[in-house]
């Protein structure tokens, strides 16, 4: 048995990113796959990645 509110439905897939970066120091969080890479800077701004870049990610740094 599924967890409550799970049984019988369907998986759901994320199909946006958004990330903000409030790290000091310069830091840059970085998603990138095989075909795309983007990162967000640390300046507090929140970066939208397009969906076609999301589900390419399979790759996370946070330096």
């Amino acid at each position: 048995m599924g967890q409550a509110g799970c049984v019988g439905r369907q998986a759901e897939v994320v199909d946006a990113l958004s990330v903000r970066n409030n790290q000091t120091g310069g830091a840059e969080v970085r998603f990138w796959g095989p075909t795309y890479s983007y990162r967000a800077l640390a300046d507090g701004n929140i970066y939208n990645f397009p969906d076609h870049a999301t589900y390419d990610f399979n790759r996370l740094d946070i330096c």
